[in-house]
């Protein structure tokens, strides 16, 4: 897979334009390596409510809101690294030693269980082309999702939300309580699960529930995905009416 034939398409739309909780999607790729990755990062708003500061024009950020930017720079400072050869640290421990900084920054002190400083949920695709196919590993906490579209097999979902929920169908139903995030409370959990010799060409996709959690079923996400790719012109076409 030649560089010229790698398309990203990235959607970001705040509610609240400079306030939104979501951060800036990730894609970078390194050619001289065939690496790459792709990322998104929702911060949770309910637990991660509190006062974090203010931004240099006044904004009064919250935790949720400093939590997905600090994870956002995180992943692309890794990828920096692995593209150039070092493997460590792992992403989990980039993410622990950031957020924990942050942590110690804001002074703030734990109380309950129920409260986490600087929650944000993450997933994240890096991959490596291997001869005529990719290598891929999905890294994923919270209900933020990974997917492999693929012209047979269709879409799959290659992550697993963090919830106590068992029920596929109640899995459907949007803002399930989660059992893990990714924050700097010093619990959480990264995982990820590696897929080699995928066939090419496919589409790699990260999204927040934002992305998927407006439609009633699976079938029916990946039903919107490939109409409006079907009726995409390029990759700068926007969606359909």
């Amino acid at each position: 897979m030649a560089v010229r034939e790698l398309i990203a398409v990235a959607a970001w739309v705040p509610k609240r334009p400079g306030l939104g909780e979501d951060a800036e999607p990730t894609f970078m790729h390194h050619a001289p390596s065939g690496r790459g990755v792709l990322g998104v990062y929702d911060g949770l708003g309910g637990a991660g409510a509190r006062h974090a500061g203010r931004a240099a024009d006044g904004r009064r950020l919250s935790h949720a809101f400093v939590a997905s930017r600090l994870a956002h720079l995180t992943v692309q400072s890794w990828f920096a690294d692995l593209a150039a050869g070092q493997a460590e640290p792992t992403l989990p421990q980039r993410l622990a030693e950031t957020l924990g900084g942050a942590r110690t920054a804001a002074r703030n002190k734990i109380v309950g269980t129920m409260r986490r400083d600087f929650p944000t949920t993450l997933a994240v695709i890096d991959y490596q082309q291997a001869g005529d196919g990719l290598t891929v590993a999905a890294s994923w906490a919270g209900d933020s999702r990974c997917y492999l579209l693929t012209a047979d097999l269709g879409l799959q979902q290659l992550s697993k939300d963090d919830s106590d929920v068992e029920d596929v169908l109640e899995l459907l139903i949007a803002d399930q309580p989660m059992t893990n995030v990714v924050s700097a409370s010093g619990d959480s959990t990264i995982h990820r699960r590696v897929f080699a010799g995928l066939p090419t060409p496919c589409v790699l996709v990260c999204a927040t529930d934002g992305f998927f959690g407006y439609v009633t079923a699976p079938a029916m996400f990946e039903h919107v995905l490939l109409s409006e790719l079907d009726r995409a012109a390029d990759a700068g076409s926007g969606p359909s009416a």
